[in-house]
């Protein structure tokens, strides 16, 4: 089963969003902009987490990272040696992690057209999307004597039925930037079940159909619980955390999996409350870090550009993820008992991950620690 995190829908339609231009409107914050002083995006998830931030991992660099590693016959060994490189080189992300049906992969040396392999291949995979036109800015057709390699990955998981949605000041959404702390002024976009919104009017919508998508894995309190919300793929697990994060994303996820391992899960009544705020994430990242290093055994070769697109949301109708990456290399070879009420309120620091229920490992992690890429109400 995959293992899932939170995302909006709320920029575009799915096969829109590569073939449309980009705003312009100066209150609107441009596609691919962020903050990098509250985003972080890691090209592994073994490195420092700073709960202060959002810390985003997505499979996609690992991906590519692999493909490169065939068509050079061998890992990449560098005469300084990088903590991000040695990370990749482990490999401890896959194909096998994925359906075959949701990721793209390819490769070629310079001259190659790399870039029509891409468009082609994308929309025969992906027929809905139309006019493909990768957002990544990696030249991948000089010199001849690069190997660049690519990874696409989408997932589109939707509820089978609505959570309960409000986006208005009746009932406000407040974050608290710090696990325990006071909570700040501007509300947000948020979704999820209560027994508050019972008015005649939303009873379509928070019906006891809609209370079964959501159980509890794991329960103390408010400030430590494990959520999961079930879509309409059995084969993918959408999982919310509020824990205290540990020294990196993967430790983190892997905390969270060993918690609720063998757990048995229980079905939110009428009398609980789950609280989530909506996500919208939609980042273009040059790892730099991975950039300009030159190789052990070929002295004139080294790593060049690698680049990742993440895009993804979460609202009350479900999840979509699409992300790509690219990167060119230079190288001549190259549980709680008894009875209570539950209060699942996402308004603090939580972690967010996706993956394949039968996969030991996440493809996508999140560790919300700010608002950065939530929806305030206007």
């Amino acid at each position: 089963m995959k293992k899932l995190v939170i995302l909006t829908l709320l920029l575009a339609p799915w096969s829109d969003l590569y073939s449309q231009e980009p705003s312009t409107s100066p209150n609107e914050k441009q596609p691919g902009n962020y903050d990098p002083s509250k985003v972080v995006i890691l090209p592994h998830p073994d490195l420092p987490l700073d709960p202060t931030k959002t810390v985003i991992w997505c499979g996609t660099v690992q991906l590519a990272w692999n493909e490169m590693i065939t068509q050079m016959g061998g890992k990449p060994k560098l005469v300084k040696p990088v903590k991000e490189v040695d990370l990749l080189n482990q490999q401890d992300f896959t194909k096998a992690d994925l359906d075959e049906a949701s990721y793209f992969v390819t490769s070629g040396m310079g001259g190659d057209d790399l870039t029509k392999r891409i468009n082609e291949g994308i929309s025969k995979k992906f027929p809905d999307i139309k006019d493909f036109r990768s957002r990544l800015t990696v030249d991948s057709g000089t010199p001849e004597n690069s190997i660049s390699s690519y990874a696409f990955l989408r997932k589109n998981l939707s509820f089978e039925k609505p959570f309960y949605s409000n986006p208005s000041n009746a009932k406000k959404f407040n974050f608290r930037q710090e696990r325990g702390g006071s909570w700040g002024d501007i509300a947000y976009r948020h979704f999820g079940l209560s027994p508050f919104a019972l008015s005649i009017d939303d009873q379509n919508l928070v019906d006891s159909n809609t209370y079964s998508q959501a159980q509890i894995l794991h329960y103390v309190s408010q400030d430590e619980c494990v959520v999961e919300l079930k879509t309409k793929d059995p084969n993918e697990e959408l999982i919310l955390a509020s824990i205290e994060p540990r020294k990196t994303l993967k430790e983190t996820s892997e905390f969270v999996l060993n918690l609720i391992s063998g757990a048995k899960p229980t079905k939110l009544s009428e009398i609980d409350t789950l609280d989530i705020p909506v996500i919208d994430v939609d980042v273009i990242h040059a790892f730099s870090s991975l950039a300009n290093h030159r190789l052990l055994k070929n002295p004139t070769g080294s790593l060049g550009a690698t680049e990742q697109v993440v895009r993804f949301s979460l609202t009350e109708i479900g999840v979509e993820l699409t992300s790509e990456a690219q990167m060119v290399s230079y190288a001549s070879n190259a549980p709680h008992e008894g009875p209570r009420i539950v209060n699942a309120v996402f308004d603090q620091p939580f972690l967010l991950i996706i993956k394949r229920r039968e996969s030991k490992v996440p493809y996508l992690a999140c560790w919300i620690g700010n608002t950065e890429t939530f929806k305030a109400i206007k």
